[in-house]
């Protein structure tokens, strides 16, 4: 019993069992006696109502048959005492109340009462207790109705059982209304004189019932405590002693032991799952069986990875040495690249300026020649003149001839010089700002002019236009050769990549002025890029004509002047269309 308590799945399919075994014997014993003693206090309810409809019938009997016949044939008187006249006999009331003491006397156990709120003098000293105060009060109201209780009466448990006392004759009538001592003359036909109570003690009833309860409720007891303990030997032997098998057999395993086997012949959940445990064993041991191989073959290969390690810890010293010898050349080596990249930059900007040399140079050789030529005209001119003077040969006319021939030489003398001088003077600003990098005032659309005269030896071998769209009003402070070199070489960018095949292609340069910051806008109508080259466009030494007259420094330029030495922003318009459109923004204050 201590184990069927102690040990869990017994103890959770038992105890609730148990448990369940004592509530309904409560319920049960509750219910038994709640229902006996019902019935037997509607037994003895029935068991009064028949003995007092008796007595009534016994009453009536005597009233017509020997009442009735005695008043009319006999000299014989009723009356309600019998002791000082011997010719008297009692009325039918009084017969109930002879007969009430009677049956005390005979101490019988069913007591017989008659009660009224109008008793004769000789009854009229007694009080009524509670409850025939209370019948009397109901009867008067129901006088067909039954009244009863179950109360303690002379000190024992009884059912005390009360129907009405109804003036059912004539005869009774007029009787109780004729008697000199009544209490009252006013009597009609079917008035509740009374009440006749019958009073059944029912302790040994009840108390017999309670002995048949308890032998019941033990009966009971005994037979759901056989069946409870036939079921749980069943559920024990078919169920539990299995599963208790299995949790040793499962334990076994978690111990080691993957050599059993359990085995469960039954057709039921407890067969299929000692099968699945079996195979769970087995799907282990091959696991583990395997697990061991790898584990030599792991412990084999640390072995070798720590002789490996200490090979590789002399081969990462010996590395190490290396790579800090090559990480030192490698510096000097980015050092070195840095040094040259910024010498490519020098060269791009002084191949800018050897261009511009050239160009300038080209553009200064015709109004040179021009006026060499022109000159040389006129020394000729002068020679034939002074001859012609010298002969004293010269006409009016051949004078005035002369004279505007030298005027008009001499007009596209200074035409020319005049055209050298501002192409020189344009020269002497741009190259100067970029040899000297200074910070100064300018006019930006006036220093755009001077960008493209420098750049028109470049720009008049082809059809393209340039359709500037700047306010000749801004000034700014700022400085002018990295103006150069952007413009240059955006300019040399779309003549060179996006003309390519394009006969006359436009370009449009529009600038306009904030608080705090100037817009430039550069676009042109060429063949544009792809878009996974947007990211790469502005990145160093990036081209697309690598071999062809690209360097790759030119877009990487104007990205480094506009961002580090401007502090502005550049970038690609991914909506324009047709050609390329970059926005470039710069502020005012730098």
């Amino acid at each position: 019993m201590i184990k069927l308590f102690n040990e869990g799945i017994r103890r959770q399919i038992i105890a609730p069992m148990i448990v369940t075994m004592i509530c309904a014997m409560i319920i049960i014993y509750s219910f038994l006696i709640y229902k006996n003693e019902s019935n037997i206090i509607d037994s003895s309810v029935v068991f009064a109502k028949n003995n007092i409809e008796q007595y009534l019938t016994i009453r009536k009997y005597y009233t017509s048959n020997v009442i009735n016949k005695i008043l009319k044939y006999s000299d014989l008187e009723v009356n309600i005492s019998l002791n000082d006249n011997p010719k008297a006999i009692p009325l039918p009331a009084t017969m109930i109340h002879d007969l009430s003491d009677l049956l005390r006397e005979k101490r019988s156990k069913i007591k017989l009462n008659l009660y009224s709120n109008y008793p004769f003098p000789n009854r009229e000293n007694r009080v009524l207790d509670k409850f025939e105060r209370e019948s009397l009060l109901f009867l008067e109201k129901n006088p067909k109705g039954t009244f009863y209780k179950r109360e303690m009466y002379e000190s024992k448990d009884s059912v005390r059982v009360v129907i009405a006392d109804v003036l059912s004759d004539n005869t009774c009538v007029s009787c109780h209304n004729s008697l000199a001592n009544t209490p009252k003359n006013d009597w009609n036909l079917y008035d509740v004189r009374g009440a006749l109570e019958i009073i059944v003690p029912i302790d040994e009833i009840v108390e017999n019932n309670f002995n048949n309860t308890i032998q019941t409720v033990v009966l009971l007891f005994c037979i759901l405590f056989i069946s409870i303990f036939i079921i749980y030997l069943t559920i024990n032997n078919k169920l539990l002693n299995s599963i208790e098998r299995i949790s040793t057999f499962v334990n076994n395993i978690k111990d080691g032991n993957l050599n059993d086997t359990v085995v469960i012949k039954q057709d039921n959940e407890l067969q299929a799952l000692s099968n699945n445990v079996n195979s769970m064993r087995i799907s282990l041991k091959n696991t583990l069986n395997l697990l061991n191989e790898e584990n030599k073959i792991r412990k084999k290969a640390e072995e070798d990875l720590f002789s490996l390690n200490e090979k590789l810890e002399d081969t990462i010293y010996n590395r190490t040495i290396e790579l800090k010898k090559q990480n030192k050349e490698l510096k000097t080596t980015v050092k070195r690249l840095e040094n040259t990249q910024d010498d490519l930059t020098k060269s791009e900007k002084m191949a800018n300026l050897g261009e511009l040399v050239g160009g300038i140079t080209h553009e200064i050789n015709t109004p040179l020649g021009i006026s060499i030529t022109t000159a040389s005209f006129i020394q000729n001119l002068t020679s034939d003149l002074e001859k012609i003077y010298n002969n004293e040969d010269m006409s009016e006319d051949e004078f005035e001839s002369f004279i505007k021939s030298i005027k008009e030489n001499i007009i596209n003398i200074l035409s020319s010089l005049n055209r050298v001088s501002i192409t020189l003077n344009s020269f002497r600003d741009i190259a100067l700002d970029q040899v000297i990098e200074e910070k100064r005032i300018f006019n930006i659309r006036t220093y755009l002019d001077e960008v493209l005269i420098a750049l028109r030896h470049k720009t008049k071998k082809h059809k393209h236009e340039i359709i500037v769209d700047i306010d000749k009003t801004i000034n700014i402070d700022s400085y002018p050769g990295y103006f150069y070199q952007i413009f240059t070489n955006l300019i040399n960018n779309s003549y060179l990549h996006a003309f390519e095949g394009i006969n006359e292609g436009k370009i449009f340069i529009n600038m306009k002025k904030f608080d705090g910051h100037l817009e430039l806008t550069y676009s042109d109508n060429g063949s544009g890029i792809q878009k996974e080259e947007i990211q790469e466009i502005f990145k160093a030494y990036y081209t697309t004509k690598r071999g062809s007259g690209g360097t790759g420094l030119g877009l990487g330029i104007v990205n480094d002047l506009i961002t580090n030495k401007l502090n502005g922003s550049i970038k690609i318009d991914k909506e324009h269309t047709v050609g390329l459109r970059y926005i470039i923004i710069i502020p005012l204050e730098q």
